[in-house]
């Protein structure tokens, strides 16, 4: 058998989906081969085969190019992890010729598909209970047991002890920080914990727009801007992030963590997340009226062990690195 996964990643868009997507292909890979579809961005297909898979770059029409694969070549899965508008008609095209699976979409097409997968703990009634997944019975799976973690997070070993003191405090904005948002904290820190006897490290992702501006200021006090590390996440004690894949991975990790939001949409997602579960503080969207009640929530957090206790003990289980496993196995039933 064999499946083929269609992702797309770069600088801009972030590589959240690429790495989720090679995780799922190399638990395929166990009993069927996995070919990669992706955008025509150098980084990408570098990653796809240093990880061991072949990719084909797509340079136009998306549609036609797939179609036209499945028609003269035998593909058993066609598994989709991009966030790109596919019609009802080419997802009903497709289905004469390959199972089709989706992982975390919005596409008109999705109600269409064999399978759906919303590999996240935060998603709205409305979405999950649409009566349009009549139409064409997709099977729906969602919720924390989904969660398709980056390969190289199961590997990182925390703590299993929350300290008396904090010593290191990570801040992440995500790939692209498309609110230039660490810079913004970074000043909010510097006005209220310029005393505090505490590590206060941003992690700067590849695709931040702001890499330039903000290594001017590398390093000042006890703040300390650095390229975005796994290593350096992984000896946190506590953590502020943007609400989003590093969430669940922080949550997975065990770290305590307050989230906030770059735009109302992200901000709705991680307060339902907070709402249901627990095992974060939300401070919402961020802006520059959150000043106080973020730093307060950090404050918080560093002054109170309890708190942290009751914020890694909520995070246990919830999410257990098992989620690849689960959607490869869902994705073989076919």
């Amino acid at each position: 058998m064999k499946a083929i996964i269609r992702v797309n990643a770069s600088h801009q868009l972030g590589f959240g989906h690429l790495y989720r997507s090679l995780a799922l292909a190399s638990e395929l890979k166990k009993k069927i081969s996995v070919h990669f579809f992706c955008n025509d961005y150098e980084k990408t297909l570098s990653i796809i085969n240093e990880n061991g898979f072949h990719a084909t770059p797509i340079l136009n029409d998306d549609e036609s190019l797939l179609i036209n694969f499945c028609s003269t070549h035998r593909i058993d899965f066609l598994i989709f992890d991009t966030l790109l508008d596919y019609s009802i008609e080419f997802i009903k095209t497709l289905k004469e010729k390959t199972k089709v699976v989706f992982i975390h979409t919005y596409s008109l097409g999705r109600f269409y598909a064999d399978l759906v997968v919303y590999p996240a703990a935060h998603l709205q009634d409305e979405l999950i209970n649409d009566i349009k997944w009549l139409n064409g019975n997709a099977r729906l799976l969602e919720g924390p047991e989904y969660v398709m973690l980056n390969q190289n997070i199961l590997k990182i070993q925390t703590s299993k002890i929350i300290k008396d003191n904090v010593q290191k405090a990570v801040f992440i904005a995500g790939g692209s920080d498309p609110t230039n948002s660490l810079l913004c904290i970074h000043s909010w820190v510097l006005r209220h914990f310029s005393n505090e006897k505490v590590k206060f490290l941003f992690l700067v992702g590849e695709g931040s727009s702001y890499r330039t501006e903000i290594f001017k200021n590398i390093k000042s006090g006890n703040t300390e801007f650095v390229p975005f590390s796994l290593n350096e996440l992984s000896d946190a004690d506590i953590a502020v992030c943007a609400f989003g894949v590093s969430t669940y991975e922080l949550v997975y990790l065990g770290i305590p963590t307050i989230t906030f939001a770059h735009s109302e949409f992200h901000a709705q997602a991680s307060s339902r997340f907070f709402t249901k579960y627990h095992c974060t503080y939300n401070v919402g969207y961020l802006s520059d009226n959150k000043e106080n009640e973020l730093i307060e929530c950090v404050l918080q957090l560093i002054k109170n062990k309890v708190d942290r206790i009751r914020l890694k003990q909520s995070c246990l289980n919830l999410i257990d690195g098992k989620g690849v496993s689960r959607v490869a196995n869902e994705i073989l039933k076919l």
